[in-house]
């Protein structure tokens, strides 16, 4: 939060100091890029083909996976271990966002993938069904203590119709969960691609410098605000 709240202070600072700061050659410079840059993202944006770049996401994270594993070893290598586990954490997201994507717009062939998973919870209750009915499924003590209490125990079939119900309401679960987990990554980046797109159209036939003193204005007051919070 304090990182976040400094570096939008900073961004005060160069945007109310610009008149001064712009006297100075290079300050002038950077002042031009600023504005080419945000110039050239507000456009990108406004021109965005949201189907395309959805399309894309899971191919843009694999590269950035395999940029990312590259940056791994070249930290080992050269000794700089502290990024490391930032890298390590991108990777593990970028996967997640990657199985995401096959799950909900390739399931066919993601669920493919899981069939030796399924061949072995298939097997684990196979062997379940054929104990219940071919040994004495119950513990002695089990079988001891309802015939004292005048318990009747359920049957093996009773007891294997139960087993198979809860067998398959677990793996529809987990079904579901798994759909209603990967689908909500790809909806968030749908959410943000379709915001930063329409904000950016508007930006982009409004964006003047009365507007920009107004969005510093605001912007102030809430890292102040922000400082007051956390101090």
């Amino acid at each position: 939060m304090k990182e976040l709240l400094w570096i939008s202070q900073a961004v005060i600072i160069l945007f109310t100091t610009e008149k001064y700061l712009r006297e100075n050659k290079n300050w002038n410079k950077i002042y031009t890029y600023l504005e080419q840059g945000t110039v050239f993202f507000l456009n990108w944006r406004a021109d965005a083909d949201i189907i395309y770049e959805m399309k894309m996401i899971p191919e843009l994270f694999k590269k950035l996976s395999l940029i990312s594993f590259a940056l791994i070893l070249l930290s080992v290598s050269i000794g700089a271990g502290g990024i490391i586990i930032y890298l390590m954490y991108f990777i593990g997201i970028s996967i997640i966002i990657i199985f995401s994507f096959n799950w909900v717009f390739n399931h066919r062939d993601t669920i493919k993938e899981f069939k030796s998973v399924a061949y072995l919870f298939g097997f684990i209750g196979a062997i379940i069904l054929i104990s219940i009915f071919y040994n004495n499924f119950y513990p002695t003590e089990i079988i001891t203590l309802a015939n004292n209490s005048n318990v009747v125990l359920p049957d093996k079939y009773e007891l294997a119709l139960s087993f198979l119900f809860m067998f398959i309401l677990i793996l529809l679960s987990y079904y579901v969960f798994m759909w209603i987990v990967t689908l909500a990554i790809p909806i968030s980046i749908l959410v943000i691609l379709f915001s930063t797109t329409k904000t950016s159209k508007i930006l982009k036939t409004k964006f003047n410098k009365k507007s920009v003193n107004g969005f510093i204005g605001i912007l102030q007051l809430l890292v102040l605000y922000g400082f007051y919070k956390i101090s």
